[in-house]
């Protein structure tokens, strides 16, 4: 340690009461110690530690202040101090002292005190102590030093809270990289378990050129790769020229839309066929695809006939066919529809709602599914369908559930073309009709014409409900926001007999 050259000319006379400001100021945590090591007078921060701790530890042993693990180390300190020169003699012994040695003396003790010095700086390192506190423990890192030969003992300390939170930061970022790598290690053994032993064949491919990075044993299997390296393998050694075409196709349609429709392909040898999907996976900045080879030679003969048969009906169908999932959202749809609703492909369409092109939206869907819950199929429901890019059309719906959980619906939608027939009103005609309404303005309130008015539009609206739903009740009463009951209620009301005679008997009457 560089000493200073000239402290007294520099510093000239500090008194006790300067110096004690300067330790106050420079140090978190100040103690002054007897010669048992007892606290006599300690100063600290108000960050570091509270004042009436402080006023505790006085008239304490210091070894009582710190916990069972550090006092081995305030023992070493004690030591240490103990060895190390005071920082100031005491005047009168160091001249009677000097006045008996010799001048040799003098020089070897001189010489003495330079080879230890070394060995004085190590002894004046920071040793660690910890105070238990009652919320936690206070990690001071302390230096002691003798002020005399018999005086006191100082002990100066630095704040290692900041150090330990940031390890205790470090610690918890290190166990949480543990975490993840433990988690993304457990999620690559069940990847490559269900890789592996998949029956079918599986790949990865580069998007690009379509160079075979990993394979499973089944494609091993199918292809007869041998089990070396498949840095150099091409997918032409697999699939024909056909069939990569396709797999580009779709490639192409998972960087437009992020998903691709099943395309069918051939082996490049036995011209066995496989109904390939793709996924597209991203790493390290490269696109690369998960090819899925369903082989079809396990089906049956007529299984396979009609199985295809039933696609190229799908796929060629005059009219729209959706299928749809309970809550309304594409799962697939045939060419008809995507020229209804004026799309290139498929990928545009999968996963958004049926109602996004029903001319009224989520109330259509909602009276679909309404009515397809309680018969579990659905004719000739008549609305519009629309797009982002042309005029809406009248379209003819029927629908049906395709499985026996309800999980599933197919909906086949006909384009109404010509004018629209004139629908038969239904019903008593109204009262009054609104040229009528006009009529009477100036010979009643106009509270009594507002009333009226009121009573028009909403018999309007319900004969419209009814005419939507096909005198369907429920259906008509939710597209209404209206209880069954209260439907029944505004039929009396208005007279529409013919609706209110088809009354469900199971609903009690006012």
């Amino acid at each position: 340690m560089k000493r200073f050259e000239s402290p007294t000319a520099d510093l000239r006379d500090l008194k006790a009461e300067a110096v004690a400001g300067l330790l106050e100021w420079s140090a978190d945590l100040v103690l002054i110690l007897d010669a048992q090591a007892r606290v006599i007078d300690a100063a600290g921060h108000f960050d570091t530690v509270d004042p009436a701790e402080l006023k505790r530890w006085r008239g304490k042993l210091w070894a009582d202040l710190v916990t069972q693990e550090s006092r081995g180390k305030l023992l070493a300190l004690l030591d240490a101090a103990m060895q190390l020169e005071p920082l100031q003699r005491n005047t009168n012994r160091t001249r009677a002292k000097a006045s008996e040695r010799s001048p040799e003396h003098r020089e070897a003790r001189l010489s003495e005190a330079k080879s230890s010095s070394s060995q004085q700086e190590a002894l004046s390192s920071w040793r660690q102590l910890n105070h238990p506190l009652r919320e936690a423990s206070l990690p001071i890192s302390y230096r002691v030093r003798r002020l005399y030969e018999d005086g006191p003992l100082i002990a100066v300390g630095r704040s290692m809270n900041p150090i330990v939170k940031l390890q205790q930061q470090f610690v918890q970022s290190q166990q949480q990289v543990e975490r993840e790598f433990s988690r993304l290690r457990d999620l690559e053994t069940r990847y490559r378990l269900l890789f592996q032993h998949s029956e079918d064949p599986l790949m990865l491919i580069d998007a690009n050129s379509l160079r075979v990075l990993e394979a499973n044993a089944s494609c091993h299997e199918h292809f007869q790769w041998s089990g070396k390296r498949l840095a150099n393998k091409s997918l032409s050694s697999a699939i024909d020229a056909k069939g990569q075409r396709s797999i580009r196709n779709q490639i192409d349609q998972l960087r437009a839309s992020g998903q691709a429709e099943h395309v069918r392909v051939r082996h490049a040898k036995s011209k066995e066929e496989y109904l390939a999907s793709v996924q597209a996976l991203r790493h390290e900045g490269q696109i690369h695809v998960l090819l899925r080879l369903a082989p079809e030679a396990g089906l049956r003969g007529a299984d396979r006939e009609q199985l295809q048969s039933s696609q190229a009906w799908f796929e060629h169908a005059p009219d729209a066919i959706v299928i749809c999932d309970q809550q309304g959202d594409i799962q697939k749809a045939n060419p008809a529809f995507l020229e209804m609703v004026r799309l290139p492909h498929e990928g545009l369409v999968r996963g958004e709602s049926l109602a996004r092109w029903l001319g009224r939206g989520v109330v259509d869907l909602d009276v679909l599914m309404s009515g397809m819950k309680q018969a579990r199929r659905l004719r000739h429901y008549q609305t519009t369908l629309s797009s982002e890019f042309s005029s809406a059309v009248e379209v003819d719906i029927s629908a049906a559930f395709l499985d026996e959980q309800a999980k599933s619906l197919g909906l086949t939608i006909r384009s109404t073309l010509g004018p629209a027939a004139s629908k038969p009103t239904r019903g008593p005609a109204m009262s009054r009709s609104m040229e009528q309404l006009s009529e009477l303005v100036g010979s009643v309130s106009l509270k009594d014409l507002v009333r009226e008015s009121t009573d028009v539009i909403e018999r309007l609206c319900i004969e419209a409900a009814l005419e939507m739903t096909k005198d369907n009740r429920a259906s008509a009463a939710e597209m209404l926001g209206l209880s069954r009951q209260s439907l029944y209620t505004k039929l009396r009301r208005y007279g529409l007999a013919e609706y209110e005679n088809n009354q469900d008997p199971t609903v009690q009457s006012d």
